[in-house]
């Protein structure tokens, strides 16, 4: 794993043709070969300590070509790793997610104006799996471990390919488009909903301008109040959602 410092010292070096390998040699000293990834490390960075691109070790220049976002404005709470698909993620981020952030926040003056817009976004283009619902938020089903073949958890990039999930999954996908502005974002257990009512249900966070803001897809609320709420640490999240995702 390396660091955002080795990173950006890299962006700004001018060695190499900012590949993966040189890279590599970058930070260990030695000599330039080929290039390619540098954008996509930068795009992988800002989703925190563990981050899948699809298609595992087969990637082209044209797949990456477009993927291009600052290393200047990347969180420095987060640290990057690059894996296969055979790693177990619930925060993927992909070119066509890249896009939609992109064009979506570009005109956003403030931290508080990309939180919102990327929720106004999901609200417009994402809904609510009512049937996935009944199968999967069961306390009895849950603790015995069953899911049917068309249960299991999807993580970002699925539920934006389906454009559809529950809240769980409607997190995911949000806590990803937040960090991928360089936002600190964060999977949220919620116990006591904001109508006093016990729930096994799930939200997002968001830290924007000094202010922490729960964001709730599945309520359709921005800013919303539950009563009785846990922030979960991404080691936390990804083990939930190995236990709930059967594919």
């Amino acid at each position: 794993m390396r660091s955002l410092d080795d990173l950006n010292k890299f962006h700004n070096s001018g060695f190499g043709k900012n590949n993966f390998d040189d890279y590599n040699n970058f930070v260990t000293g030695k000599q330039p070969k080929s290039r390619k990834w540098l954008y996509a490390l930068a795009g992988a960075l800002l989703l925190g300590p563990c981050v899948c691109w699809p298609g595992g070790g087969n990637s082209t220049d044209k797949y990456y070509k477009k993927v291009e976002m600052d290393v200047n404005q990347i969180n420095g709470s987060y640290t990057l790793t690059v894996n296969d698909d055979s790693v177990e993620n619930p925060f993927i981020i992909d070119k066509r997610l890249v896009e939609i952030i992109k064009e979506e926040t570009e005109d956003c003056d403030n931290d508080i104006e990309k939180a919102e817009a990327i929720f106004d976004w999901m609200e417009s283009n994402v809904g609510y799996d009512k049937s996935k619902y009944f199968t999967l938020t069961s306390d009895f089903i849950r603790g015995l471990g069953i899911f049917g073949d068309e249960s299991g958890y999807r993580n970002s990039k699925e539920v934006l390919d389906d454009e559809e999930g529950i809240c769980g999954e409607l997190a995911f996908l949000y806590v990803t488009m937040a960090r991928s502005v360089g936002l600190e974002s964060n999977y949220v257990s919620v116990r006591v909903d904001k109508n006093s009512d016990k729930v096994n249900h799930a939200c997002a966070v968001v830290k924007a301008d000094g202010k922490r803001i729960f964001v709730d897809p599945a309520y359709d609320e921005f800013d919303i109040n539950h009563k009785d709420v846990r922030i979960l640490s991404d080691k936390e999240t990804i083990e939930r959602y190995k236990c709930w995702r059967r594919k």
